[in-house]
């Protein structure tokens, strides 16, 4: 089929999760992402529909775990890290000290 010229491209899965991923980024638009890929911010929404979970609500508490034995890191430890267990059982191990931010976009990436 040909739109204005130029045969339908195809996107490989793999291509369209990276692109969905990066949509993803707080410091960028969707509409940017589309333009640096020459995607149609359109279909990059569409894909965002199908790639991504259901947005969770702002605020979630989640169940922690402590296990016998576990001991509270001192606050200056920078070697403390968290065991984050992800839906799809993936396990993230973090440095207590992450940003909220960067923890967003780490679960986001991997929780798939």
């Amino acid at each position: 089929m040909i739109i204005e010229g130029r045969k339908r491209r195809t996107w490989p899965s793999e291509l369209k999760r990276q692109i969905v991923e990066e949509s993803c980024d707080p410091e960028l638009t969707v509409c940017e992402v589309a333009r640096r890929y020459d995607l149609d911010p359109a279909q990059l929404f569409a894909w965002r529909k199908k790639l991504l979970p259901p947005s969770a609500p702002a605020a979630v508490f989640l169940p922690v775990e402590m296990r016998d034995g576990a001991q509270a890191a001192e606050a200056d430890d920078s070697t403390a890290r968290i065991e984050v267990v992800l839906t799809n059982g993936r396990r993230l191990f973090v440095p207590c000290a992450i940003e909220p931010k960067q923890l967003s976009r780490l679960v986001r990436a991997l929780d798939y």
